[in-house]
Formats: C-alpha cells, structure tokens, sequence
C-alpha cells in the first residue's frame, strides 16, 4: 500500500466517523422542533390523553407546546378521536363538547442587567496647599429578571362513537378525519 492509498483510506474513515457523529446530532434538533403528535408522557405534558367515559363515549385531550397554533392542537385532538373510534370499531363520532384553553407559562428569564452612567459631578475639595476640582461619575446596575412568557394551547374533546351517520353536520367519518389530518 503507498501513501496516495494510505491517505485515501484514511479520508474515507475520517468522513464515516463524521457523519455517524453528527447525524445523530442533526436527527435530534430537527425532532426536538415544533409539537410532535404522539401520546403524551403524563398528564399535562405535550400529546394527546385520553379517557373512556362509558362504553361509547371518550374524552381526548391535546396539549401543544409553544411552536403549535390553536388550529394544531384542535386538528390533533380531532385526530385522535377518530383514531379511538376506529380502533373501537365505530365509524362515526359526534362531538359532545369542546373547549380550547390557552396556557401561558410566565419564566424569568436570564439576567437582565440595566446599567447606566449617572451625569459627570464636579467636586472641589480645599486643603492648605489649594484647591483642586476633579469631576466623578457613576455607573449604576440594576439586576432584574426580566419576564419572559410562552403560550400555549390545550384542547380537549368529548366525543360520542357512532355506527352509522345521521346525516347531522355535526357527525364526522372518523376514516375521512384521519385521511385529512394525518
């Protein structure tokens, strides 16, 4: 092997290290970006909950983070309930009720540190030798936490499974629901 292989060898593996070092690191930071439908880790955290309430009758809940509109979270909690109906052998569910809620949750943020300079002050101090006037100035700092506030969205659903449609407008096809929304 001469040094023209040698040194080509070596590229390669330097570039198959690279990229099965970075691109775990590239998968990461684009999944960490905006609301990912998907169940939710506990109560209260991003995704979808969901209750049985009685034999034809669910409570599903969305919660978006703060990249997803109002619209999100009600299409994924929408979405999710024609999930359950399927999944329950139904071909139909009618919303019971709904109620869409903002949360804001109000952080400090980082430091926010206000500094500023007070204006230039003479001042004249007398002594056996003579006077002498020198001019002084100050800088202050205030450190605050400054608010800093994201909203968020929750929406929650009470549906009703159904068999068959009754030609009300407020029925939906749970297959249709799912093909629009997924």
């Amino acid at each position: 092997m001469n040094i023209s292989s040698e040194a080509k060898s070596l590229n390669r593996t330097i570039r198959a290290a690279v990229v099965t070092l970075t691109l775990p690191v590239i998968l990461t930071a684009c999944a960490s970006t905006g609301t990912i439908y998907g169940p939710a880790d506990e109560p209260g955290e991003v995704g979808y909950t969901e209750r049985q309430l009685s034999d034809n009758r669910y409570r599903v809940t969305f919660m978006g983070d703060h990249d997803a509109t109002v619209a999100d979270v009600q299409d994924y909690a929408l979405l999710r309930a024609a999930q359950v109906t399927v999944y329950e052998d139904y071909d139909y569910f009618q919303v019971a009720s709904r109620s869409t809620t903002p949360i804001t949750d109000s952080t400090p943020s980082a430091t926010g540190a206000v500094a500023y300079r007070t204006p230039e002050a003479s001042q004249t101090s007398c002594g056996l030798l003579g006077c002498q006037t020198y001019r002084d100035s100050t800088t202050i700092v205030y450190d605050e936490r400054l608010p800093r506030s994201e909203e968020s969205y929750t929406t929650s659903l009470e549906f009703v499974m159904l068999s068959s449609n009754s030609n009300d407008e407020t029925v939906y096809n749970a297959r249709e629901v799912i093909n629009q929304l997924q």
